[in-house]
């Protein structure tokens, strides 16, 4: 049976991490968190396409394709807020 990323922070989180701490296993589970998808943000400026901005919900450096945001590496999901992924 596969583990998905989510299955994978739970496991760790409740049968790793209090026997062997650490901060190692803090930066595992943070590598795991970046990539699972999470929503763009969407800043709206007006009313027309040029004036939309999409940020990253990590980092909320300005994001306009791509699977992953090129400053912090977050993975992304264009599809959500309901724009289209380029």
């Amino acid at each position: 049976m596969k583990m998905t990323n989510e299955e994978a922070i739970i496991d760790i989180r409740e049968n790793i991490q209090h026997i062997v701490g650490g901060k190692s296993l803090d930066i595992a589970i943070s590598a795991i968190e970046k990539q699972i998808p999470k929503k763009i943000n969407i800043s709206l400026k007006g009313t027309t396409d040029w004036n939309t901005k999409c940020h990253c919900p990590d980092c909320h450096s300005i994001v306009s394709h791509g699977k992953y945001c090129f400053n912090c590496g977050q993975a992304l999901d264009f599809n959500s807020n309901g724009s289209d992924s380029k």
